[in-house]
């Protein structure tokens, strides 16, 4: 039963992004297009559906955190006049008291790195947009993407910057079809 749902689901996704993207040249090249980012979707879907529970609270709770620091180094950062460093570094001395005790289903250690990367966004802020909605979108941006990261380029220099940017990014890409 659960592979017929997602077949439906395949088809009218397919024919759904098909009729989006489709142009007056009706061509072969829409139907690949289409086709590919289907079976994209697809394995995004297969992938957060074949995960377990513990996952996904982790995720909810790295990515709320992230947007609360980052929503919070912002208001420091334009309310209070702090200054984008002042800001970021102080949120981040905070948030390395955070002890890192096991609590049963959430990753501290995670947490802390996520809202030290949100701190990153707040500092941008002043410069790029003043606007909270702008800054959540980011942050919830990033977030999704420092969830999708896991384990990828640790002992590298900048991932948390780099995953900062991505979400501002395409905040502002958003932004930018929307206006």
């Amino acid at each position: 039963m659960s592979l017929i749902t997602l077949l439906s689901v395949f088809l009218i996704q397919y024919l759904f992004l098909y009729h989006i993207i489709i142009d007056e040249n009706n061509n072969w090249f829409t139907a690949v297009f289409c086709l590919a980012l289907c079976l994209l979707i697809g394995l995004a879907y297969a992938y957060f559906f074949l995960r377990k529970l513990t996952f996904i609270l982790m995720s909810f709770t790295n990515i709320f955190g992230l947007m609360g620091a980052a929503l919070l180094t912002s208001f420091l950062n334009i309310e209070m006049g702090l200054g984008a460093v002042v800001s970021s570094a102080g949120l981040g001395s905070l948030i390395s008291f955070i002890p890192t005790k096991s609590v049963k289903n959430l990753d501290l250690d995670n947490l802390k790195l996520a809202m030290y990367c949100g701190s990153f966004i707040g500092m941008g802020s002043n410069t790029l947009s003043q606007d909270y909605v702008f800054i959540a979108l980011a942050s919830f941006i990033s977030g999704l993407y420092f969830c999708l990261s896991g384990n990828w380029l640790n002992g590298f220099g900048g991932k948390l910057g780099t995953i900062a940017f991505t979400g501002v990014a395409y905040a502002l890409f958003i932004n930018f079809l929307t206006t």
